[in-house]
This record gives structure tokens, sequence and C-alpha cells, in this order.
């Protein structure tokens, strides 16, 4: 079986507009590019099409624009997630998006995912909120996944920040 581990969506309902054919390029604050928007990540039978055609047996759901977001987005991201599960079965396997430092309504949003949704992993970025995973503010989040025997996709930060503590 082959697995595409790491394959974007995002809910349809995240953008104002149909995207169409579009490329929406979002900058951040300094002006450097942060992320594409683009209908391909919300047309999932587009996303089987691409996957039948590579050979793709099935693909692991993750969202840029849940990892480490608020409550609502997550929860959202979540349920869409586990719904595109339901109506593809087979295809996509759902990963679960809790922000790591977003306290015990994050935590729970994990347990959630897990007994609720029977996500098996949870995606996070490789520094949250300027704060490196080792720093000892992920031991509540390390110690949710841990117990509820998820593995944890880290995926490369998005935008990296200057760090507490890190190298001058």
């Amino acid at each position: 079986m082959i697995v595409d581990f790491q394959h974007h969506f995002a809910p349809r309902e995240l953008f104002k507009d149909d995207l169409g054919d579009r490329l929406v390029l979002t900058f951040d604050e300094n002006g450097v590019p942060s992320y594409i928007s683009h209908s391909l990540l919300y047309d999932l039978d587009e996303h089987i099409r691409m996957m039948d055609c590579a050979g793709i047996d099935a693909a692991v759901l993750t969202s840029a624009l849940g990892m480490c977001a608020d409550l609502e987005r997550s929860r959202f991201i979540n349920d869409k997630t586990r719904q595109a599960e339901r109506d593809y079965p087979g295809r996509f396997i759902g990963a679960a998006h809790a922000h790591p430092l977003g306290g015990p309504d994050a935590l729970r949003e994990l347990n959630r995912c897990s007994r609720e949704l029977g996500f098996q992993g949870v995606v996070i970025t490789s520094e949250v909120d300027g704060f490196f995973l080792d720093d000892p503010l992920f031991e509540p989040f390390w110690g949710e996944a841990s117990r509820l025997g998820m593995y944890v996709f880290v995926h490369p930060a998005l935008r990296l920040n200057d760090s507490p503590g890190s190298f001058p």
C-alpha cells in the first residue's frame, strides 16, 4: 500500500470565494510569501484523481490552516477531515489538529480526535508561537499524545520566529 503522508487539505468553507483556477499568494507581516491558496486544497474529487494517476492508495490529510490554530478552527477542520474519511472510504486518513500550547481545551480536542473521530495521529509545526518543541511548555501536549498512543507528525514551520532562548 502506498500512502501519501503529506497531503495538504483545506475545507472549502475556510475560503471567502471559490478560488477557481486562481493561485492566491498570502504574505506575512514582513512581506514574505507564506502560503498559496488554490482550489485543489478543497477539491477532494481531484485529490482522488491525482492519487489514482500517481498510484497512491491513501493519503493522510493535514491542513496548514489548522496547524496550531485556535480551538474553533481546529475543531472545524477535524470534523471536515473526518467527513472526508467517510465520503471517501479507505482513501483518506485523518490527522488531528490541536494547538500544542492551547491549554486544556486543545488537549480535550486532541482526546476527542482520538476517541470519537478515530484519528491515530496529530500534526503540529516544528516551531509554535516562537517556541521550539523541546520547551517545557509542550510537556502537557507530549504527555497527552503519548497517553492516547498518537503519533505526532511534525511539519516544518510555515514561518520561523525568533524563539526565546534561540542562538544569536
